[in-house]
């Protein structure tokens, strides 16, 4: 009499749980086809392939990476699956915990995928045997050996292989005297979670190394893109502790990392190209000033004060400063717009008398600013080109005085 139940399964990782089942289906009064205990004598191949044409249902065990190995054409898994699937057998796969269908199949088992499986595992054992019996499309065979299929059956407390004569139980050896229990050494650890959530912080961090940069202090935009660098390598840790040989999940995640890693490099070279300097030039440009003394003094030969050069509005430059006496050289020709706009500390400036424009808003919002002095007549600082009243005014909501350092015979 045929068996009514083919089991498939990878012995890596999948034969305990494969026996565990056998055994509770027969005594619910299944026939099961088993291999250890099935084959006998004669072609194992020729034994399996009839055992499957003649089965109604195919359980297969799908324990973590038991389809990987199905690229091979001459993997018996991927034989077992494929003849099942062209004799219209009751495809039910059983998921162990950790198993995830790879995002490709050869094509003539791929339609495994699309069958509806039920999980297993010792934490739920009554439940989930529940579940893959009444996926079978037979009934039991003998109802006196173990009742309805609703019932509960409880674990074996040991039985013997017929095959290696070494017994089982929760807790004890099996065939290869390795330990079996909810917490056993076949249990797979997914780490997806881990590496996800290294790799969206480590992104998270370039972005405040970023924000910090262009926003913030250039001491927390240091530390940001510290911690973004910890990050990543955490990241590329988490992804290599498993799987590192045969995960595509792995790699991609390796990617991931490598293109966050990019994006922080990108961000230090910035740092330290420009934030690190107190003063970064365009040519006889000031166009930016980092310095965070109390007395600023821009060199000699620089013509233009580019526009937001001392600027509050991005905090590392006047806001969080301690900058509050600046001294622009004689050589300084064109204060552009928004030059000292909302700087918070400063309190004086000294300008030559060779400007010859101001533009929108460069002195605007400074709380603190009181006196500007000019190496020049009144006469001269008037002749200045700038916005003198309105919304674009140079001085908009600052209330300082001009004091003029030149006289009308110079």
């Amino acid at each position: 009499m045929r068996e009514q139940i083919f089991i498939s399964y990878r012995r890596d990782g999948g034969d305990v749980t494969a026996k565990l089942i056998c055994e509770a289906l027969k005594n619910k009064g299944y026939t099961v086809f088993y291999d250890h205990d099935s084959i006998g004598g004669g072609l194992f191949d020729e034994r399996i392939l009839d055992a499957i044409e003649g089965c109604t249902d195919f359980l297969v065990v799908l324990s973590p990476k038991a389809l990987d190995r199905c690229a091979n054409p001459d993997d018996w898994v991927r034989q077992e699956i494929r003849y099942a699937l062209r004799h219209g057998k009751n495809i039910v796969p059983v998921m162990l915990d950790g198993f995830a269908f790879p995002k490709t199949l050869p094509p003539d088992i791929a339609d495994v995928t699309r069958y509806n499986g039920a999980p297993f595992s010792m934490d739920h054992y009554d439940g989930d045997l529940n579940v893959i019996m009444s996926r079978f499309a037979s009934a039991p065979r003998n109802a006196s050996a173990g009742g309805s299929a609703s019932s509960s059956y409880d674990a074996p407390s040991s039985y013997s292989s017929a095959s290696s004569g070494s017994s089982y139980a929760s807790g004890s050896s099996y065939a290869s005297g390795s330990s079996y229990s909810a917490s056993s050494s076949y249990h797979y650890h997914d780490h997806t979670t881990a590496k996800v959530l290294c790799v969206i912080l480590s992104i998270a961090l370039g972005i405040a190394a970023i924000i910090a940069l262009f926003f913030g202090s250039r001491t927390s935009a240091i530390v940001s893109t510290v911690l973004c660098v910890l990050s990543i390598v955490a990241s590329l840790i988490v992804c290599a502790i498993e799987d590192w040989d045969s995960s595509e999940t792995a790699l991609q995640f390796v990617t991931i990392g490598a293109a966050a890693f990019v994006l922080i490099f990108a961000v230090c070279f910035w740092l330290f190209r420009y934030g690190v300097k107190d003063f970064v030039y365009d040519g006889d440009t000031l166009k930016n000033c980092y310095a965070a003394e109390e007395t600023v003094e821009v060199a000699d030969g620089t013509e233009e004060i580019g526009k937001g050069a001392f600027s509050g509005y991005l905090g590392t430059r006047g806001k969080h400063s301690k900058v509050e006496t600046v001294y622009l050289p004689d050589s300084i020709e064109s204060i552009g717009e928004d030059a000292f706009w909302r700087c918070a500390s400063l309190e004086e400036v000294y300008i030559g008398n060779n400007v010859r424009s101001i533009g929108s808003w460069a002195f605007s919002e400074c709380p603190q600013l009181h006196t500007i002095y000019y190496r020049g007549t009144e006469e001269e600082w008037n002749a200045i080109q700038k916005k003198e009243d309105g919304y674009l005014s140079w001085n908009r909501g600052s209330d300082f005085t001009v004091v003029f350092l030149g006289s009308e015979t110079d």
